[in-house]
């Protein structure tokens, strides 16, 4: 059976392997893979690569990192660091 009846049957879109590709780069990076894992699966020479082409900020990567750092600060609250610590600086 081909591929383009499958698709119509499934009733999905049809993409492109290169769209294919995108899509599974992004979805890993969604749901929390680590970058060197997905970089070498696509083949690429390094991490930058990968970085730059895929690691867009999408909807769900922003909300995630807002839970992670909401999670932090609740976390420093319970344990009595709730306060702002003043940066560094270094003095000469």
């Amino acid at each position: 059976m081909s591929v383009p009846r499958n698709v119509k049957r499934a009733g999905v879109p049809v993409l492109s392997p290169h769209a294919l590709r995108h899509t599974h780069a992004v979805h890993l990076l969604e749901a929390g893979a680590n970058i060197k894992y997905v970089s070498e699966r696509l083949g690429h020479a390094s991490v930058k690569i990968t970085a730059d082409t895929y690691l867009h900020v999408t909807k769900k990567i922003e909300d995630d990192a807002l839970t992670l750092y909401e999670s932090y600060l609740e976390n420093r609250a319970k344990n009595g660091q709730a306060e702002i610590s003043e940066p560094k600086t270094l003095d000469a």
